[in-house]
């Protein structure tokens, strides 16, 4: 539907044009803060709306766009982040990256590297982190079993990272 493609891009060129407004991710009336939703998610930061703009710029044809879009997440999703998971942490990273990458295929290899690269770092970091947790059942580093904040998010971003891309 053209109507809803130029509707989603109006919303996604307004919202990256006010990026650096003081309100532009956070609202404190809903505990949308910088503390709370930390400063990569791509539910709650610019890395999802740089991420957004290069699924509507693919959609569209503009190569250039969805290349600035892709540049965009990776450096919306550089900062360190203690988080792990899937709507604040280091989890939403590979799930923008798996989104993005499905969309595009292997439109532009460069493009694909770069979120290969990125996402095998962050799941790396993430399962190193794991590996010093306890058991699931026992754990008390992440006590939630659920996919927003817990380990289901983990596992499902780590599956579809790993369904897309074939890696173990």
């Amino acid at each position: 539907q053209p109507e809803l493609l130029a509707l989603a891009d109006l919303w996604i060129t307004r919202a990256l044009a006010h990026r650096d407004d003081h309100d532009a991710w956070h609202n404190p009336e809903l505990d949308v803060t910088p503390e709370r939703v930390g400063p990569i998610s791509s539910f709650h930061t610019v890395a999802g709306a740089e991420c957004v703009a290069a699924l509507i710029s693919h959609a569209r044809g503009d190569t250039g766009g969805r290349r600035a879009g892709v540049e965009g997440l990776i450096r919306g999703s550089a900062a360190p982040c203690e988080s792990l998971d899937l709507t604040l942490g280091r989890a939403s990273t590979v799930l923008a990256c798996a989104t993005l990458l499905d969309a595009i295929g292997d439109a532009d290899p460069g493009e694909a590297a770069a979120l290969t690269q990125l996402s095998d770092g962050v799941l790396a970091g993430i399962w190193s982190e794991l590996d010093g947790y306890a058991p699931v059942r026992e754990s008390e580093e992440l006590r939630y079993l659920g996919i927003a904040h817990g380990w289901a998010g983990l596992l499902y971003a780590t599956l579809r990272w790993s369904e897309l891309t074939g890696h173990a």
